[in-house]
């Protein structure tokens, strides 16, 4: 469900987390899939920069599309 995507072109490292649920694996993939979405968030953070400082390349970063940055992480 998650996946490195490197663009050398661009210099960029990015973090894909996507699935498709349907009727028959919507019971146990649809419990599982907000998990998986935390564990990107906790991955892009590792992961991305170190395997970006390993390739030399920089990771995607964006702020929320509505909230923006925040100013103080959370407690």
């Amino acid at each position: 469900m998650n996946g490195l995507v490197i663009d050398y072109e661009e210099g960029t490292i990015k973090l894909r987390c996507s699935v498709f649920i349907q009727g028959e694996n919507y019971n146990w993939l649809g419990k599982i899939f907000p998990l998986t979405v935390i564990m990107q968030v906790i991955n892009a953070e590792t992961k991305g920069t170190l395997m970006g400082d390993l390739l030399d390349l920089k990771p995607c970063r964006s702020s929320h599309p509505h909230s923006g940055t925040r100013e103080d992480p959370p407690e």
